[in-house]
């Protein structure tokens, strides 16, 4: 992967706000560092499991806690060779899903073992197959550059993030050669950030890895590669990351207020008892509510 942060990989292009190359040679200073995180695991409290049956009628019946019902119920389906109208799943609580619930491995291997035993079967995946042979989160690195003027200020913002994509591996169409991996590039992509030049790529470097959405998907790598190398920047320009913030976000009224609030509410600026510790942070940010998502039985 680190072989796409190079000057010869293919980039796919994401982002691309102002002139980067003005930028970058009238910077007074170019900050630059790689960051780079591995592949998770989901972990969840319940391993995957499911309990099928078919009954006198023929119905196949399956009890489990998934994410996606249609996936499942196609899947089982296919499996057993009927019609998915003669397909009933029952979705049971779940046990800690986390994006490790939206796949339907397992389903074919029970459904398979119930036709053949005649009798209903449980499936599930032991903890220590859970960890080693599940699904993950996809690794990545990224390279960010920062161009700052006499006075400090970021004149220019690029970022470059390199590593296998997750849609190719979990979604059923796959990702076409050449287009983006959202996920690769999510939280950067989107990000409110607005210096005069702001350019975001990826380059796609496959892996023999399954991969399946992790909880927050792309942003619980790509906030961390973008508010950490914020931070790097503010330090090298001698800066309160704070007040840096501020002016990336000036020309959003309303950004501003949620930093200026948690600000206030954090004693920013204030001293800190000795060994204490305060940060920024900001990933994922919706101009909508979080959805409620309905208890299932």
């Amino acid at each position: 992967m680190r072989a796409g942060l190079g000057p010869d990989a293919k980039t796919i292009k994401a982002r691309e706000d102002g002139d980067l190359q003005a930028a970058m040679k009238a910077a007074r200073r170019v900050v630059e560092a790689d960051y780079e995180v591995p592949y998770l695991a989901h972990a969840p409290m319940e391993p995957w499991n499911c309990t099928v049956e078919f009954n006198a009628e023929s119905v196949l019946h399956i009890w489990a806690p998934v994410q996606t019902q249609d996936r499942n119920r196609n899947a089982a389906a296919a499996a057993a060779g009927m019609a998915p109208e003669k397909v009933r799943l029952h979705t049971t609580l779940l046990g800690g899903g986390f994006g490790r619930r939206l796949g339907s491995d397992g389903i074919a291997a029970a459904v398979l073992t119930a036709k053949a035993v005649k009798r209903p079967v449980k499936f599930f995946w032991r903890r220590e197959d859970e960890f080693g042979q599940g699904w993950y989160r996809p690794a990545q690195v990224a390279r960010m550059k920062a161009a700052l003027d006499a006075d400090g200020r970021v004149t220019g913002l690029h970022v470059r993030t390199a590593g296998p994509a997750l849609s190719a591996s979990f979604s059923p169409q796959g990702l076409p050669a050449g287009q983006i991996d959202g996920s690769s590039v999510q939280t950067i992509r989107e990000s409110r950030y607005k210096p005069a030049a702001f350019h975001v790529e990826w380059v796609r470097v496959d892996q023999p890895v399954p991969m399946a959405p992790w909880r927050s998907v792309g942003a619980s790598q790509n906030g961390y590669f973008l508010e950490c190398f914020v931070d790097e920047v503010a330090r090298a320009a001698g800066r309160d990351p704070y007040e840096l913030r501020r002016e990336l976000l000036a020309h959003d009224a309303r950004a501003l207020n949620v930093i200026d609030t948690a600000a206030r509410s954090a004693g920013w600026g204030r001293s800190l008892p000795e060994g204490g510790r305060a940060a920024w942070h900001s990933s994922r940010a919706t101009a909508r509510s979080a959805p409620k998502w309905p208890r299932s039985r």
